[in-house]
């Protein structure tokens, strides 16, 4: 069996594509889900500040912020 393959892009085409990414209207749309993570993980923040403390609250604060980043990077790669 042979496997679908998509044919080369025309330059006219590769143009289109490039000006869409170059486009400030297409700008990642941030869905519910990445709104619901970033409150979830600002709500586990908070409750650790009132249930921890010392280093172990650092690392824990450290751990969500690096997850934060993490998903709002990811929203970044999404069209």
């Amino acid at each position: 069996m042979k496997a679908f393959t998509q044919p080369p892009a025309t330059p006219a085409e590769e143009s289109e594509i490039s000006t869409l990414s170059l486009n400030p209207d297409s700008r990642p749309t941030r869905g519910r889900k990445f709104y619901i993570a970033l409150a979830c993980y600002a709500a586990i923040a908070i409750l650790a500040g009132f249930t921890l403390d010392g280093k172990f609250l650092w690392v824990v604060w450290i751990f969500l912020g690096w997850f934060a980043v993490r998903t709002y990077i990811e929203t970044l790669k999404r069209p």
